[in-house]
């Protein structure tokens, strides 16, 4: 039983993992809120968010050689510039679904926090290539340290968020990979949720009709 208990229990560096992972999707929502004005199905800030930052790593680091640190800088300044735009706007409210979904996700987010990377396949390429960024600063190229990566060309859409929450906690968090997956799904069901209650609403029209 003590052993059972143990599996279920996340160490420090899983928990400051799972804090780290939480505060960038936050800066993936500030973002995804400066090119997606509009109030509709804000759930998708998160993902428009995350896909300005990956386009941000891949031009600036990857086409213009900048420091992944500097890049960093820049997008945290940016993220906090959006956060005080929505205060001013008083758009506090945007993301409450959101939130909520985030919640009731709470324990299956705990329990992914506890899991090892020997739990899942993460050794051919994303956690390679995630060591990568975070101990070079840079994408793999002609002129840098060969990568240790079996695919050292596959997106790093998703290294870039271990990356980030790497130098939030300030080691490589390996978890982070897992938790995400877990915020996902939870964004997922608002849109989900949205679309059912829409979908009542017209049923409901079209019969009062």
């Amino acid at each position: 039983m003590n052993k059972l208990i143990t599996y279920f229990s996340a160490t420090q560096d899983q928990i400051t993992g799972l804090l780290a992972l939480l505060i960038v999707c936050a800066m993936f929502l500030m973002i995804g809120m400066l090119i997606r004005p509009q109030r509709y199905m804000p759930e998708i800030d998160l993902i428009a968010g995350w896909s300005l930052v990956t386009l941000v790593f891949v031009v600036a680091g990857g086409l213009g050689g900048i420091n992944f640190q500097i890049i960093t800088s820049f997008l945290v300044l940016t993220a906090i510039l959006s956060l005080l735009v929505m205060l001013r706007k008083k758009r506090a409210d945007r993301h409450i679904d959101f939130i909520k979904s985030l919640v009731l996700a709470l324990p299956l987010l705990w329990l992914t926090a506890t899991m090892s990377i020997s739990q899942w396949d993460e050794f051919t390429h994303w956690i390679p290539n995630a060591r990568y960024l975070y101990t070079y600063d840079s994408l793999p190229g002609p002129g840098k340290p060969e990568p240790t990566s079996n695919l050292p060309g596959y997106p790093h859409t998703l290294a870039f968020v271990i990356y980030l929450v790497s130098r939030v906690t300030g080691g490589l968090s390996e978890n982070a990979p897992a938790i995400f997956t877990v915020v996902l799904l939870a964004l997922f069901s608002v849109t989900l949720g949205r679309v059912a209650k829409q979908t009542a609403n017209e049923d409901q029209g079209s019969k009062i009709g």
